[in-house]
């Protein structure tokens, strides 16, 4: 209140809320464009040309130097591939020309291919064709998991176990019902007579008190906050594992494409 009587913005009520998000979006897409192309030299650049213009470069060893840095992370923009050098990029164009295998390839083969010599490793001819069929299964476990995490993340019911009777219910302030049920118990009409064939007196008590009591009825509701904050993190954590198993499964899968690649031109020479 005291900020407000002695200044206000001076932006109109549209841009209050658009600074924001188009600040995150411009720090999302330099964070992406630094992690594609692994350095920071076309910003850097585009920041020189604004503060000093167009002026020309008179060492022409700098000048290459510079042009090369930018071919470099261009080829790295393009393709994702992590290449040291421009000569090192321009060797593994010329393997990827000369064995008509794609770039994108040997992007995802990852461990299984060696940029810097270049050729595929050891671990590349000794990969098993049932091996990607395999990490799948670990991936198909996790993601029913991570779904049901995800959900829980937008669910604004509490999951509760009553202790006295061992049985389980989702509540909100306003009813409750058994898990996978579509029976609702109202908290503010709770009478055994209307409910007593469908739950136990006791369960009726605890969920009526629930509603009764203002106390019980903010409980529930930091409850439920908390479960969200729980389910994020466990989806966070999910995710990262599924992305992890995805990784590998689509390594191994551009491994044996390579492989097969090759001995596929080895036996036609």
């Amino acid at each position: 209140m005291f900020t407000q009587q002695i200044f206000t913005t001076a932006l109109p009520a549209f841009l209050q809320y658009l600074v924001a998000p188009t600040t995150l979006a411009l720090f999302i897409i330099l964070a992406f464009f630094y992690w594609r192309s692994g350095s920071s030299h076309p910003v850097i650049l585009k920041i020189w040309l604004v503060m000093f213009g167009q002026s020309e470069v008179n060492s022409a060893s700098i000048k290459k130097f510079s042009d090369d840095e930018l071919d470099l992370m261009k080829f790295r923009y393009l393709t994702g591939i992590k290449a040291a050098t421009l000569r090192r990029a321009e060797r593994l164009i010329r393997w990827s020309t000369d064995n008509d295998i794609e770039l994108r390839l040997i992007r995802n083969a990852g461990e299984y291919f060696d940029i810097e010599k270049p050729e595929p490793t050891d671990s590349l001819l000794n990969l098993v064709p049932g091996h990607v069929l395999w990490r799948m299964l670990p991936l198909a476990l996790i993601a029913p998991f991570l779904i049901i995490s995800l959900g829980t993340t937008q669910y604004n019911r509490a999951i509760i176990k009553v202790i006295a009777t061992d049985k389980y219910f989702t509540i909100d302030r306003e009813y409750a019902t058994r898990p996978f049920d579509n029976k609702r118990i109202y908290l503010k009409d709770c009478s055994d007579l209307k409910y007593s064939e469908y739950i136990d007196k006791v369960s009726l008590n605890v969920l009526c008190e629930i509603g009764s009591s203002q106390a019980a009825s903010n409980a529930l509701a930091d409850y439920i906050e908390t479960q969200k904050q729980v389910a994020l993190l466990a989806s966070a954590y999910m995710l990262a594992v599924f992305l992890w198993l995805l990784k590998g499964i689509m390594r191994a899968d551009a491994a044996l494409k390579i492989r097969k690649a090759l001995r596929s031109r080895q036996a036609a020479a």
